[in-house]
């Protein structure tokens, strides 16, 4: 069964993520996207061992609105699910094969398709773009349990202090802006949780700071 997708959504759900991939195709699992439709939902989840990001869209989403639900839960059911792991490289690809301004790609559909390990990208002629078809191998292995590595953090605890690798830090200004920015700290040497809106939540671990290099508290 296929998944009827805007192209805004499905660009932008890859784009959210792609920063926090890691880079070095060594370790091919995590050099990749985790693609992934629930039965209601689609998600798209990157890890480069410091950092988290996971972005997710629903058919029945509102463009004013961005509805999400709690992440910790179980996926719910309805269409049949499936999952892929897409190359890193690839789903730049995609990103830059089907990419359109933004008042045309919010109304030009996608459709996609796993089916014996490849996803299929299409975009039908009477779009009124050329019509494109991309297939995608899966790539083998299996993806962190990006639910359970956040679940495991999602308790606010006090700090006096943390810094961050700021290039790092940046990537999270690069998702789409549905909403605040919100941190969550989880303990002095624990992954901050970053929420933005109801459609994005992630993580980043912090440097560790020295006694000497933390702030003097006030009085």
């Amino acid at each position: 069964m296929s998944l009827t997708i805007t192209t805004a959504d499905l660009c932008g759900l890859l784009s959210d993520v792609l920063p926090f991939a890691l880079a070095d195709d060594d370790l091919p699992v995590l050099n990749a996207i985790h693609l992934m439709w629930d039965g209601r939902q689609l998600h798209a989840q990157a890890t480069d061992h410091r950092r988290i990001a996971w972005a997710m869209w629903h058919p029945d989403d509102a463009p004013e609105r961005d509805v999400q639900g709690d992440i910790f839960h179980q996926p719910g059911s309805g269409d049949p699910p499936w999952q892929i792991l897409i190359p890193l490289a690839d789903a730049a690809h995609l990103v830059k094969t089907y990419k359109l301004p933004t008042k045309e790609a919010v109304r030009v559909a996608l459709t996609l398709d796993v089916i014996l390990g490849r996803l299929t990208v299409e975009r039908e002629r009477d779009s009124g773009h050329p019509a494109i078809t991309t297939v995608i191998e899966a790539r083998p292995g299996d993806f962190p349990d990006v639910r359970a590595m956040l679940a495991k953090n999602d308790v606010v605890q006090a700090v006096d202090g943390l810094a961050f690798t700021a290039k790092l830090l940046a990537d999270f200004a690069k998702v789409r802006p549905r909403g605040a920015l919100e941190l969550k700290f989880t303990g002095d040497r624990s992954p901050v949780l970053v929420t933005i809106g109801d459609r994005f939540v992630g993580a980043i671990a912090p440097v560790r700071m020295s006694t000497d290099d933390r702030p003097e508290r006030t009085p």
